[in-house]
């Protein structure tokens, strides 16, 4: 009801398409709601989705909650399976995958990601068992944009996202 009145009253640009429906331009409505101390839609992005591919590893909740904490939504996939259905339901914005040896589940997702023509240019961002040369050279292998050593520090995995989002305008 906030919006329509807003619309009506002209407070809030409204753009017609060629069917006749009303358009709101995203940044349009964001500046709207923030000027009015309305929950913007940030959260409800499709600019800030993260799939986390990992097999059982406990440090993940942790991950999620931390990076859930920060305003991305995220999903964990624990199997291919649920990676391949994720990526087609959630459609991420950045992949961050497990990768210790060759056949690891994030592995062989890094892999197939790579080889789907509607998601090769997805970012990806690769964990590794900390200082482990043959997984960081097995995970830049598979095609990940980057690559960190575990334990991960969220606020160096906040950068780092940060950099992919500054240097790719496919992401954000």
């Amino acid at each position: 009801n906030t919006i329509i009145g807003a619309i009506r009253k002209g407070l809030l640009k409204i753009h017609r398409t060629p069917g006749g429906h009303a358009r709101i331009a995203q940044d349009d409505l964001d500046d709207f709601c923030h000027r009015r101390s309305l929950p913007t839609t940030s959260l409800i992005s499709r600019n800030n989705r993260i799939l986390l591919v990992e097999d059982g590893a406990q440090h993940v909740s942790v991950l999620a909650q931390g990076l859930r904490d920060s305003g991305y939504l995220v999903e964990i996939a624990g199997d291919s399976f649920g990676a391949g259905f994720l990526l087609a339901k959630f459609q991420p914005n950045l992949l961050l995958a497990s990768i210790a040896k060759a056949g690891d589940l994030g592995d062989e997702v890094s892999r197939k990601v790579r080889a789907l023509p509607r998601h090769r240019d997805l970012s990806t961002i690769a964990l590794v068992t900390h200082r482990d040369a043959d997984a960081q050279r097995l995970a830049l292998s598979a095609g990940v944009d980057d690559v960190l050593s575990r334990p991960v520090e969220l606020d160096e995995l906040l950068q780092r996202i940060r950099e992919i989002r500054a240097s790719e305008k496919r992401f954000y």
